[in-house]
């Protein structure tokens, strides 16, 4: 987690937490989550050929993504530290074919998480990408106002390959240089809070 803050006006987090990714190679791993073109976004190689490709576990997939923002989203409200996974059961996940997928998905994702050079380590960089405090800069420069009081939590999601933005203050981004390093888009984000 990158924590950045401006005199106590403004507090800006990114962070690449494992929860919400692994779900997102799950969604990616079935078919559920695609790219523009309906390409595979995340593994690079496509579904697992041993997964099973049914339109019952796509729609359990679906729902339970929906399940975990709005999870991740109520405990960031209540200042909490969510809990989004049971591995390697995952015994809250309610859709048995979905669990036992999540299961059979967990070491690969986990292996490939923690490797030397895997998503934990990449995630790190990203993190730590955006030149915030430029943008901060060039936003009061552009508009000619400094910036208010507002705070922002930004989760890193491999797969996904635009924002989302389940509530005002929190924001899930696709990691890469289109968003993490574009001023512009940064200063149209600003504009929002301030």
């Amino acid at each position: 987690m990158h924590e950045l803050n401006g005199a106590n006006q403004w507090h800006i987090s990114i962070g690449g937490d494992y929860g919400l990714n692994f779900a997102s190679y799950v969604g990616c791993s079935v078919g559920a989550l695609r790219g523009p073109g309906g390409q595979h976004v995340w593994p690079a190689s496509g579904s697992d050929p041993g997964l099973p490709d049914s339109d019952s576990l796509k729609l359990a997939y679906e729902q339970w993504w929906l399940e975990l923002v709005r999870y991740k989203t109520d405990c960031i409200l209540a200042g909490k530290h969510p809990l989004l996974h049971q591995p390697p059961g995952f015994e809250s996940v309610a859709d048995l074919a979905l669990r036992q997928t999540c299961a059979g998905l967990w070491p690969a994702f986990i292996e490939w998480w923690e490797m030397e050079v895997g998503g934990q380590t990449a995630m790190r960089f990203w993190e730590a990408a955006p030149d915030i405090y430029n943008y901060i800069n060039e936003f009061e420069v552009q508009t000619g106002r400094s910036i208010s009081t507002f705070t922002l939590r930004i989760d890193l999601v491999y797969g996904i390959t635009e924002p989302v933005k389940p509530v005002h203050g929190y924001l899930l981004l696709p990691p890469g240089y289109k968003y993490l390093v574009n001023k512009q888009w940064w200063i149209t984000l600003l504009e929002e809070y301030c």
